[in-house]
């Protein structure tokens, strides 16, 4: 490892040190705050730096990346990491024009009028401003779109398109593994993500269908058809928490004990994301529901980690 990848993997396992996380999501229980300054507040004494925005952590990464000036390879996974949530709104995008729903408000990551969406549009008229635009989009979506090169974009099956763009970048973000020397469940963890986003978007879809769960658990880890099997009988209405869990919460704790190495640029990026979809929520339900709930969340939470964690 050079010394300026030692250099940002060391200002990173700092940065990590000050996310929000379930453990201290029990702290905010126990303190049960009835308002946001209250839970704001909270999160000063815990000493968290918590940016809930999308964008704003984003940026705070490409800050520290221009910082510490690691090497090409690290850079190259880092960016190509952060690049799926742009590359999630392109996705939903094409959806929304698809149906004659586009609404700008909806994104953050992309210039939703400069890419001049409609539904008559090719797909080659498309990537040629997305090409301009968002690069490193193009690459990642561009492998799957060319199939469907002269198809208007009102005609695309998203289904399909979506579970293959998935599958590529998985795969693109795993190839790059074995340039991170040394790491210890880098790729491990890369491949559970890979296979929970793939069985996370195929059993959202059959459950919207009200269709049979457990067919797409076949083959899958043990931890994973456990977990999944409980809350399909036991409280459905936590499906999307347990889906969490096992993606963010369990990976995160597959990468937290290992030594200084290419993981934690993986476990940072992991805790960010987790910490901002964890305080938006949380911020959500106190303004909307009130304390009551908000601990009731955090229990829930708290208890399908435990089954998590007992899995492993």
């Amino acid at each position: 490892m050079n010394e300026k990848d030692n250099k940002f993997l060391v200002m990173v396992k700092l940065k990590i040190d000050k996310t929000f996380n379930l453990e201290r999501a029990l702290v905010v229980k126990d303190k049960t705050p009835h308002s946001i300054d209250e839970f704001e507040n909270i999160l000063r004494d815990l000493n968290c730096e918590v940016l809930t925005c999308l964008k704003c952590w984003i940026d705070d990464l490409h800050s520290l990346i221009e910082l510490t000036s690691p090497s090409e390879n690290l850079k190259e996974f880092m960016y190509t990491y952060v690049e799926r949530f742009r590359v999630a709104e392109v996705l939903d995008a094409i959806r929304e024009v698809s149906t004659d729903r586009l609404d700008e408000r909806h994104y953050v990551l992309i210039d939703i009028n400069t890419l001049n969406l409609t539904p008559s549009r090719t797909v080659r008229e498309f990537l040629e401003d997305l090409k301009s635009l968002y690069p490193r989009t193009y690459k990642i979506l561009s492998k799957v779109l060319m199939n469907y090169i002269n198809s208007p974009l009102k005609e695309l099956n998203l289904e399909v398109i979506e579970e293959n763009v998935w599958r590529s970048f998985w795969s693109l973000l795993s190839s790059m593994t074995p340039k991170l020397r040394p790491h210890i469940k880098l790729r491990l963890v890369v491949n559970h993500l890979r296979d929970m986003e793939i069985l996370e978007l195929l059993m959202r879809r059959a459950y919207l269908k009200g269709e049979d769960l457990s067919t797409y658990l076949s083959g899958k880890k043990p931890l994973v058809t456990n977990i999944i099997s409980q809350v399909v009988q036991r409280s459905p209405i936590d499906f999307d928490t347990a889906l969490h869990i096992i993606k963010y919460a369990y990976s995160i704790n597959e990468l937290r004990y290992s030594p200084l190495s290419y993981d934690k640029a993986l476990e940072y990026i992991l805790a960010k994301e987790w910490e901002a979809h964890v305080v938006s929520h949380l911020i959500y339900i106190l303004d909307n529901l009130g304390s009551e709930y908000l601990v009731k969340s955090i229990v829930s939470w708290w208890s399908w980690y435990e089954h998590v964690i007992k899995g492993t």
